[in-house]
């Protein structure tokens, strides 16, 4: 039994990400029971338990994980359900290699002075363009292999090898179960959690006065150095402060309420909003300048401004990186909420 909840591990792991939770659920329990029911009738057959190699054998003629999970996939018609899992897998693995190379490339050209691009913003606009290349290709690629497969099979007799290759005894250890409802918060975690917050928030209030709080020993080179921050860090901080405020609010209410014990989905989803407001507003940035000097008209302002134009442009882009990875987070946790919703609605 431990190999085939093995096997319906790796078969989950290849479902499709856009199918909810709960349906996947549903499909691993229908497998399970009905392997449970093929199972029971072998060894009724045997009378006896199968052992560990004709385990194998069976779970191997049940078929590839990747193929059993591509049957969930939607209808297909350039590439099919065998080969779509494997397309997916490598469709991923060749967006995420194309433009990590592109920009480790872009990287070292620009820094070793080869002209191969102006702007941080011309480099970032090139790059949908680098992993469309690479997906057509990877499309095409398997196209092919689709048509090959479907029409001339014999020209491809290791095609079969995804259901021959692979063995059941190398499927990956279980992992710890994993409860699909959430935990219950424990109340002296909660109470915890916001007498932390009020603190936190009083030591975010003093830094404007004792910015020793925050940067340390740097704090005294703030003063006596030759740059200073822009206005848009001043909003940026009053946003977070504002952002927290309304977080210990919450969850103060929260805690003399009761409401603690039931825990709600949109709570996480309002400050996540809240933290891709607060690095927005960094890029809001007049000029897109984070830093400038104290003095412009100083004897050494030449040199100074020739760091203030490699330290904005590159805080720019850096921020503009994190704004994109935290949008992409907060999409995917609100379609994860509304397919849960629906999977909710229809039980």
């Amino acid at each position: 039994m431990d190999l085939l909840e093995r096997y319906l591990q790796a078969v989950r792991k290849y479902l499709p990400w856009t199918l909810s939770r709960a349906r996947q659920d549903d499909i691993v329990a229908e497998l399970r029971a009905n392997y449970e029911s093929q199972l029971e009738e072998r060894e009724a057959d045997l009378d006896r338990k199968l052992t560990e190699g004709e385990m194998i054998d069976w779970l191997k003629q049940l078929g590839n994980p990747m193929q059993v999970a591509g049957r969930y996939q939607p209808v297909q018609y350039l590439i099919g359900p065998t080969l779509f899992p494997m397309y997916l897998y490598v469709l991923r693995l060749a967006l995420i290699w194309s433009l990590a190379i592109y920009a480790f490339v872009t990287i070292v050209l620009t820094w070793t002075g080869v002209p191969i691009v102006s702007s941080v913003a011309e480099a970032i606009f090139r790059a949908p363009g680098v992993m469309f290349t690479a997906a057509t290709w990877v499309t095409l690629v398997f196209v092919v292999l689709e048509y090959i497969f479907a029409r001339h099979p014999q020209l491809l007799p290791r095609m079969d090898g995804i259901n021959v290759d692979w063995s059941p005894s190398k499927l990956a250890p279980l992992e710890p179960a994993r409860s699909s409802r959430r935990k219950q918060p424990v109340f002296a975690k909660f109470a915890a959690q916001v007498i932390f917050e009020w603190l936190f928030l009083g030591w975010l209030l003093l830094v404007p006065k004792y910015p020793f709080l925050m940067f340390g020993p740097s704090a005294w080179y703030a003063q006596v150095g030759p740059f200073k921050i822009a206005s848009v860090w001043w909003t940026f901080y009053w946003v977070v402060v504002a952002f927290n405020f309304a977080q210990i609010v919450w969850n103060t209410m929260d805690l003399t309420s009761g409401a603690w014990r039931r825990p709600t989905p949109l709570k996480p989803l309002f400050f996540k909003a809240g933290g891709l407001i607060t690095i927005g507003v960094l890029l809001t940035a007049q000029n897109h300048v984070f830093a400038l000097l104290k003095d412009p008209a100083a004897s050494d302002a030449a040199k100074y401004n020739a760091m203030l134009n490699q330290l904005n442009p590159s805080l720019y882009f850096g921020m503009q990186v994190v704004f994109l990875i935290v949008a992409m987070q907060f999409a995917w946790e609100i379609y994860q909420l509304f397919l849960d919703s629906r999977s909710g609605a229809r039980s």
